[in-house]
């Protein structure tokens, strides 16, 4: 979890960790019996595999917008009493800007700040100001206007030849955490956000959940959108398919 009190903020950033190297290993197929190998379950095939280690500089990088005021229920059962854990589980492969929040901040840094949480035995405090003004920066940006409840905005940086990092609003994905609890299609933000983490671990061959540096921004707009439906129960995914619910494949200025 990283603190968010402007897109500036949140651009630098991101800017400051891309590119990134990636190193992992992979498993690949092998004839040779002789060769350490890992056996899969379908016996039909062939599913013998090497290890193999591999490095690869990505430009490129999932974030996430969390837009959650510490008022509200979702922030007290949820969010806040785990923010050290979100911090640490969610790794290398994605990052959570929580908007208004920081840590390390004078008291005369914003007007109003209050203490909410500690992360990583760091204490950080919550701005209303802060919190507003990337709402507003955000909708100056974009066609999404916040509900007034907690939403978490997914979407793809990329670090361009210019060393500009740009966000793709053509491609970002608005969860409305507390509608989609009413709906039934997560039981918590807790679960949603590990199934997030987890799925958002680099495979050793693209981005996440298929992005990569190759294909940059012309990738299909529907990519995000498939994946954080592929996470949700299959009927309620298919009606949220369906009409738009709470996905909203394309929050830019050309979509409004």
């Amino acid at each position: 979890m990283i603190e968010a009190h402007s897109l500036e903020s949140l651009i630098n950033k991101v800017s400051e960790d891309l590119p990134r190297k990636i190193l992992g290993t992979k498993h690949v197929p092998i004839e040779n019996n002789h060769l350490e190998y890992v056996v899969g379950f379908d016996m039909s095939k062939s599913n013998r595999f090497r290890r193999v280690n591999f490095e690869k500089i990505r430009t490129s990088k999932l974030i996430g917008i969390l837009f959650c005021r510490p008022n509200s229920p979702i922030a007290g059962s949820e969010i806040l009493g785990d923010l050290t854990y979100f911090h640490f589980r969610s790794g290398e492969s994605i990052d959570f800007f929580c908007a208004g929040y920081g840590a390390y901040w004078p008291p005369e840094k914003f007007p109003g700040q209050i203490p909410v949480a500690k992360v990583a035995n760091v204490d950080w405090f919550f701005s209303a100001k802060s919190y507003i003004d990337l709402e507003n920066e955000l909708e100056a940006e974009t066609c999404w206007k916040p509900n007034g409840e907690a939403e978490l905005i997914l979407i793809m940086a990329h670090k361009g030849s210019d060393n500009k990092v740009t966000l793709d609003y053509q491609s970002a994905v608005v969860c409305r955490l507390e509608q989609m609890i009413r709906d039934k299609a997560i039981t918590s933000a807790r679960a949603f956000f590990e199934s997030i983490f987890i799925s958002s671990k680099d495979n050793g061959a693209d981005t996440t959940w298929g992005f990569s540096d190759r294909k940059g921004i012309e990738i299909g707009k529907s990519t995000l959108k498939e994946a954080i439906l592929s996470l949700l129960p299959k009927s309620i995914a298919k009606g949220y398919k369906r009409t738009e619910h709470f996905v909203v494949q394309n929050i830019s200025k050309k979509a409004g």
